[in-house]
């Protein structure tokens, strides 16, 4: 086993001093067969585009060399993916996708990997589950935005009427005073849903505010298409740290992505996604923000099961500690923003959307 070093940092969007302690790791392991063993099973998954998998094997193989050489933990993740490189481009070109966009994709590791710098000040890799999405084929680039094939695990059915989508809560999810999903917090109520008398009976979404409505609305079932519910397949949108989000990019990738999985007959109607771009708290603290802002106005929102926010770590730099909002930074006018809120004790929460593609 060996790394091609020029051609893996190529692919990965890294300089070549990053797999130095890679290299040491893979030396090990062609020394330990047990060692060689995970590492095998990890690639063979990411083969049959088992991500589960992988994960598991990999997190193994860390903890193998955390008890059996800890000076080179550090480079597991990093081997894994400079040995995975190659072969996960040979799969995407084979599988017939371009060749940008196949680098485009794979490049997501350097992205991550000078995240990991910058918080740490070393070469290593932090993001190894997401990451591994990428190399087992489940997630695409598609110019400004990435797509994933996965499953919608929200508790919510969407309905469509005209060009809206209407997010309906499933029945039985206990709600907080806020709107949003209690999550072990004290419940204020619980969602309801049933059909009577040429209706829909249930809790409805406030789609602009992301929050959940006590009492019970009517919806006629008349003109109203159903879409998604928990269960089914569904494309996922992530949004990468690549530069701005501009309008443009962003409805040429969606377009870009309703073709590509047209083609390759995965469902396309409706996408979604979750992040903290989605908080209609941002509407607020961002001050209009441009184009976050109309990335975010382009989706019906709902609360998520999620009950932190990443809003701090993208605004303020990964491992930002916020325990005393007045010392953070005030570089820009989101950082200004979003102090001043946390200053105020405010509450910020990931929110869940969908669009229609």
């Amino acid at each position: 086993m060996k790394i091609d070093v020029a051609l893996s940092s190529e692919i990965l969007g890294v300089p070549e001093s990053h797999f130095e302690r890679a290299q040491e790791v893979v030396a090990r392991m062609n020394r330990d067969p047990l060692a060689m063993g995970l590492a095998q099973t990890a690639l063979d998954a990411l083969e049959r585009g088992d991500r589960r998998e992988a994960v598991v094997a990999c997190r193994a193989a860390k903890a193998y060399f955390e008890r059996t050489a800890p000076e080179l933990t550090g480079g597991v993740y990093p081997a894994v993916f400079a040995l995975s490189a190659p072969e996960a481009l040979a799969r995407m070109r084979a599988a017939g996708l371009s060749e940008e966009i196949a680098r485009d994709t794979l490049s997501d590791y350097g992205v991550w990997a000078r995240a990991y710098r910058r918080q740490t000040g070393q070469d290593g890799f932090g993001e190894m589950e997401w990451e591994l999405g990428f190399h087992a084929g489940r997630i695409v680039k598609l110019g400004r935005l990435q797509f994933e094939r996965t499953v919608f695990h929200a508790p919510y059915t969407l309905y469509r009427r005209g060009g809206e989508i209407v997010p309906v809560a499933n029945p039985g999810e206990a709600v907080d005073e806020n709107g949003w999903l209690a999550q072990g917090a004290p419940a204020a109520f619980v969602t309801s849903q049933r059909i009577e008398g040429g209706a829909i009976r249930c809790s409805r979404v406030d789609s602009e505010a992301a929050r959940i409505l006590s009492g019970e609305v009517g919806l006629p079932l008349d003109g109203l298409e159903p879409l998604l519910t928990a269960g089914m397949r569904v494309l996922n949108i992530h949004i990468p740290e690549t530069g701005p989000l501009s309008d443009g990019e962003v409805s040429a990738s969606l377009a870009q992505a309703k073709a590509f999985f047209a083609d390759r007959g995965y469902p396309c109607r409706v996408a979604v996604c979750e992040s903290w771009l989605l908080d209609p708290a941002l509407l607020t603290y961002g001050d209009g923000c441009g184009n976050i802002c109309r990335f975010q106005r382009r989706f019906a929102k709902y609360p998520e099961l999620v009950t932190e926010s990443d809003a701090v770590n993208r605004v303020f730099g990964r491992g930002t500690d916020a325990s005393d909002p007045a010392a953070l930074p005030e570089n820009t006018r989101l950082q200004r923003g979003l102090k001043a809120w946390l200053m105020e004790g405010k509450p910020l929460r990931d929110a869940g959307g969908a669009l229609l593609l």
